[in-house]
C-alpha cells in the first residue's frame, strides 16, 4: 500500500529528470554511473512497453568548455576507458554554433537523455489505483504501530515500511535527528522555434521538447517562485544559448540536502 498526497511543487515534479553520466562542477563521472547507465536503459524501456506509455527519452548532451585547460583535460580523459564509453564527440572548435555560445567547443555525451516526470509518476499512480494500492492522502505516524515482525497502520500489516518524503522526513519522529534541510529549486518553461535535438549543459540545463531549464539551487524557504530565482536562470541561459526564446512558465520545488 502507498500513501501519496499529490503535490504540485514536490521536486519530482518540477525536475526535468535528465540522466547524465558526467556531472558536477568539475565535470567528472557521476557516482556509480557504470552500474547504474549499463541498466537503467532496459529498465525504463520495460516499464514503458509494460505501461503502454512513452516518457524515456534519450538524446547527447553537449557541455561547452569555459577554459582551454578544461578543453586539454578532456582531450587526456577521452583516451581513458572509464570516460570514452561514454564520449560521442569532442569538439576543439564551436559546434552547434546556431543553438549554442561555445568558442571553445565542448564533450558531447551519449547515454544520456530525460524522464518525463509527470508521464511517469501520473502512470505508477494509475497502475497502483487499479490494484487497490494507492491512497491519495499522507500517513499519519501516530497510528502506525510496531512489533517484532511487522508494521502495523489501521488495517495494514506489512513486513517493512519505506519511508520516501523528501525533506519532510524532518517532520517524522524516525529521521527528524537527520540535519536535512531543504534545498529549493526553481526552474523555467521556455517555448522557441528552434528545431533543438540536444540537452545543452552548463550552469542550466536546457532540455528539449519539455523545455525545461534549471535550476537554481538556494535555502531560500517561501514556498513560491521568485524574481531573483527567475533573474539567474534567465542570465545563465543568456550564456549559454544563441537562439531567441520566451518564458511561459516558473516552477518550484525542496529537493532534501
Amino acid at each position: 500500500m502507498v500513501f501519496d498526497m499529490p503535490d504540485l511543487n514536490r521536486a519530482s515534479s518540477v525536475a526535468a529528470g535528465l540522466f547524465n553520466p558526467i556531472t558536477g562542477k568539475r565535470i567528472v563521472k557521476t557516482w556509480k554511473a557504470d552500474e547504474m547507465f549499463s541498466y537503467l536503459i532496459d529498465f525504463y524501456r520495460s516499464v514503458e512497453k509494460e505501461y503502454h506509455i512513452q516518457f524515456f527519452n534519450t538524446s547527447p548532451l553537449y557541455t561547452p568548455f569555459k577554459t582551454i585547460e578544461e578543453q586539454n583535460e578532456w582531450m587526456g580523459r577521452s583516451s581513458d576507458a572509464d570516460y570514452s564509453r561514454y564520449i560521442e564527440a569532442l569538439h576543439t572548435n564551436s559546434a552547434f554554433a546556431r543553438q549554442v555560445k561555445n568558442p571553445l567547443g565542448g564533450l558531447l555525451l551519449k547515454q544520456c537523455g530525460y524522464i518525463d516526470t509527470t508521464v511517469f509518476s501520473d502512470a505508477l499512480r494509475d497502475y497502483l489505483k487499479r490494484k487497490d494500492a494507492l491512497l491519495d492522502e499522507d500517513l499519519h505516524e501516530h497510528e502506525l504501530k510496531t512489533d517484532k515482525n511487522a508494521v502495523i497502520y489501521r488495517n495494514w500489516r506489512a513486513r517493512r515500511i519505506i519511508f520516501c518524503t523528501g525533506e519532510m522526513a524532518k517532520q517524522t519522529s524516525f529521521f527528524s535527528w537527520l540535519p536535512i534541510r531543504p534545498l529549493k529549486g526553481e526552474t523555467l518553461t521556455i517555448a522557441t522555434n528552434e528545431p533543438v535535438e540536444v540537452i545543452y549543459n552548463r550552469g542550466v540545463y536546457v532540455v528539449p521538447h519539455l523545455w525545461k531549464v534549471g535550476a537554481t539551487y538556494t535555502h531560500d524557504t517561501s514556498p513560491s517562485i521568485t524574481e531573483v530565482g527567475k533573474v539567474e536562470l534567465t542570465d545563465k541561459l543568456n550564456e549559454l544559448i544563441a537562439f531567441p526564446y520566451s518564458v511561459v512558465n516558473q516552477q518550484w520545488g525542496f529537493r532534501p540536502t
